[in-house]
């Protein structure tokens, strides 16, 4: 071994202090000194209690509490840095390479474990299995570890995602149950695609807004039941109510997810239709990602498909009362049929159904007239005129 060499910094400031006394400072000269042999265990390496015995430079002792270290738990960061005191102590207690010193237990057992695929991988995986495990995370919570991890992973691989899942499904899965892989695949080589995928047919979900934060899954539930009849059930008709993680309250909307296309589209009818006086917006979601561009297209089509839907249907209501002769041609302005068709089939039937029995074309204004029952009747639900309730009479 070398005597440790000053630096220029630290000669300095030795000069300087000399001076300050009235002395010169000399500048030692490096000694080399003769290495002691190291002995070799059995396999051939260096063995550690052997250096110690054998007198080696006491960077020997720190050399073996670094290597005593676990640095599969270390982040990429951390990592290099311990490569790098690793180099430094093997050099000031003159070990040429580190990895003789290494346990055998330690040592990776094929050229293939020593790769940064396979640490990545294996680290993934376990990574991986322990958030599958934790019930104390959210399902957001866990996207977001998981995607952490799957970024580290990549990091360290200097790998594509889908090369580090499918090394797990196929090496480390395999050695696990005892199957043979072939364990000098070229990492770099393109791995075999993962089997496709059925297509499944997309899920008959209906998303719900505006609604109360005060309205319950249930009351939300019977809204539907109340309005749709028997069709409506707990086993046809799923509600989840989407409720803030903190605080546990309501945000105002909630999924519906149907297992019959014919209800999907009943549940639809109610849109706009008013519950605990909001008036609820009810429709058709899709599938997916919550940002993804193919799910956001496809609500847009729904969305667009819904509102010629219903504004076809107030046409139909409005042509069936004309043939009739319930209404006149041009009996009811532009306004109030746009009105119609902002509000749920059912409200603009029992409207219109009231304004006839009540003779509404022979008013001053029946435009007016009918907007005040659609307006009514919207915030107290569709019922019969005897069920409301009467006002009291001034005495």
């Amino acid at each position: 071994n070398m005597a440790a060499k000053k630096s220029a910094a630290k000669i300095r400031r030795m000069q300087k202090r000399a001076a300050e006394r009235g002395e010169e400072y000399t500048i030692p000269t490096p000694v080399e000194k003769d290495t002691p042999d190291l002995p070799e265990s059995a396999d051939g390496g260096k063995d550690i209690p052997d250096l110690i015995e054998g007198g080696a430079s006491a960077a020997v002792d720190e050399l073996k509490a670094a290597l005593t270290i676990d640095a599969s738990s270390m982040n990429a960061k951390e990592r290099r840095h311990h490569k790098r005191k690793l180099a430094t102590l093997s050099d000031a207690a003159g070990v040429e390479n580190v990895e003789d010193l290494l346990p055998s237990e330690h040592s990776p057992s094929t050229q293939e474990e020593k790769s940064p695929l396979y640490c990545a991988a294996l680290k993934l995986k376990e990574q991986l299995e322990v958030i599958g495990k934790d019930t104390s995370m959210n399902a957001k919570e866990r996207r977001s570890a998981k995607k952490k991890a799957e970024a580290l992973a990549k990091e360290d691989s200097k790998c594509e995602l889908s090369v580090l899942m499918e090394f797990i499904r196929s090496d480390l899965d395999n050695k696990e149950t005892g199957s043979c892989s072939d364990s000098n695949r070229n990492p770099d080589e393109k791995s075999p695609a993962p089997p496709a995928k059925a297509n499944n047919p997309d899920p008959y979900i209906v998303f719900v807004g505006q609604i109360s934060y005060t309205t319950t899954s249930e009351q939300l539930f019977q809204h539907f039941k109340k309005e749709l009849g028997s069709a409506v059930t707990k086993e046809s008709m799923k509600v989840r109510l989407l409720t803030d993680s903190k605080t546990k309250k309501s945000r105002g909307m909630a999924f519906l997810q149907l297992d019959d296309p014919e209800l999907m589209y009943e549940c639809l009818t109610l849109h706009r239709t008013h519950l605990d006086e909001r008036r609820i917006n009810v429709e058709r979601s899709a599938g997916g990602r919550k940002n993804s561009t193919t799910r956001r297209a496809k609500i847009q089509t729904y969305r667009t498909a819904q509102e010629q839907m219903l504004s076809d249907t107030m046409d139909k209501i409005l042509r069936e009362y004309r043939e009739r002769g319930d209404l006149g041609e041009g009996e009811l302005d532009e306004g109030v049929v746009l009105l119609c068709k902002r509000h749920s089939a059912h409200v603009v039937d029992q409207a219109i159904s009231e304004y006839v029995e009540a003779g509404g074309k022979t008013k001053n204004n029946p435009s007016a007239f009918l907007t005040a029952i659609i307006g009514r009747i919207a915030v107290e639900g569709v019922e019969k005129k005897d069920d409301r309730p009467k006002k009291r009479m001034k005495s």
